[in-house]
């Protein structure tokens, strides 16, 4: 489900939804934390909606709507992919198209999350989009390490820099156990999302936002996962091709600093 709790305009203000809200949840704590519900039902979705679809004049579906949601969809879309610029466009679709559909894809609160995977990479099936309920950084790895090792399938990871190193050291659990993962660590030389909110409401003056440079790649490898250095689009397709195709481990360290950027992005001495 969504929470509508997402800030927007950089103001931190919620997304409220138009006209009256039924807060359907499995979980109670959750209903009216953000917004004020005029109904709402604590239950499983599967369950209760099937019950209000029943309880409802049957009604005809109307091509010209299905039609108005779904270009839409694709406007908006297209709109999206526009921000991101080639490399990261590029970025994207190798993800999905070398992932095979029942891949399990696991994210952290990051900025390339929020900025393509959480809005525009294709989920095919249940249960295999994963990620954090909050905005906290850093349980991306661990995360994965358990999705990973509870179902045997082929993990991928998207991280950034700053928030892959609360947990670095999962890279040794992760090749004790040889668990099937890509671990994608997009480095920006640092903390991102901080650098964004301090270049709105700080005009442009940043604290404590630069990492330096870490070698994730060699980090990796002494501890026993496949580490690979990323630089350009034409790279992480072969590198992402090859781990998808490895049996155990692999971290694939993407220097941003080296793609074209996506619109809004901002990198260290900027």
């Amino acid at each position: 489900g969504t929470r509508f709790q997402v800030g927007v305009g950089g103001s931190g203000a919620a997304l409220k939804p138009p006209g009256k809200l039924l807060h359907i949840d499995i979980d109670a704590s959750i209903v009216d934390r953000v917004h004020k519900s005029d109904a709402s039902l604590i239950g499983a979705a599967a369950e209760i909606l099937p019950a209000i679809d029943a309880l409802m004049n049957p009604q005809p579906c109307s091509p010209e709507f299905v039609e108005k949601i779904q270009t839409s969809n694709r406007e908006l879309r297209q709109k999206l992919r526009k921000r991101l610029g080639p490399d990261y466009e590029g970025i994207l679709d190798a993800i999905r198209e070398l992932a095979p559909r029942d891949t399990l894809i696991v994210r952290d609160t990051t900025v390339p999350a929020y900025n393509f995977v959480n809005q525009l990479l294709p989920i095919y099936a249940p249960r295999t989009f994963i990620g954090p309920n909050s905005a906290a950084i850093g349980p991306g790895l661990p995360l994965a390490v358990g999705a990973a090792a509870g179902t045997g399938k082929k993990t991928v990871v998207v991280h950034g820099d700053g928030g892959f190193m609360f947990h670095a050291t999962e890279l040794a659990t992760a090749a004790q156990y040889q668990l099937p993962m890509v671990i994608c660590v997009f480095n920006d030389g640092g903390y991102g999302v901080l650098r964004g909110l301090q270049s709105q409401q700080f005009e442009g003056r940043y604290s404590d936002t630069d990492l330096g440079v870490v070698d994730f790649a060699g980090l990796a490898e002494s501890m026993g996962v496949t580490g690979v250095a990323v630089e350009t689009l034409t790279e992480f397709k072969a590198a992402f091709g090859s781990a998808m195709d490895r049996a155990g481990p692999t971290l694939l360290n993407i220097d941003m600093r080296k793609l074209i950027p996506m619109q809004g992005s901002i990198l260290p001495a900027q």
